[in-house]
């Protein structure tokens, strides 16, 4: 559950579904936001929340125009990063691998894609 925001901090951050409509997990990368952005110096991660946590967010075009978030939940036990889409896609298997493909990273990383998408 997200903690109560200070009147200072609620006007500075917003909700993610107010800054993106891919919010749907459907696979989770082992690297960190820290290691995504290494390997792509291009991409900020920024500071939200959503109805289970505070997290860190970037959203991306891919040359294919499909639109994802990149999103850590900072309360996530389990290290690594969801790729997230706005619905589930039939064809988020490709989203995945054009996500994997565009931030540099082999495909061999997801430690986790939804079993809807995997069958």
């Amino acid at each position: 559950m997200v903690q109560s925001l200070s009147s200072n901090s609620a006007t500075e951050l917003m909700h993610l579904e107010e800054i993106t409509s891919a919010t749907v997990p459907v696979a989770m990368l082992k690297q960190e936001p820290i290691e995504i952005s290494c390997l792509n110096p291009e991409l900020t991660f920024r500071l939200s929340y959503d109805g289970l946590d505070y997290l860190d967010f970037v959203s991306l075009t891919l040359h294919s125009g499909d639109q994802v978030t990149l999103v850590r939940h900072h309360g996530c036990p389990e290290p690594g990063t969801e790729i997230c889409v706005a619905t589930k896609p039939e064809n988020a298997s490709q989203i995945i691998d054009r996500t994997c493909e565009q931030l540099n990273i082999n495909k061999a990383d997801l430690v986790w894609v939804h079993p809807v998408i995997q069958s």
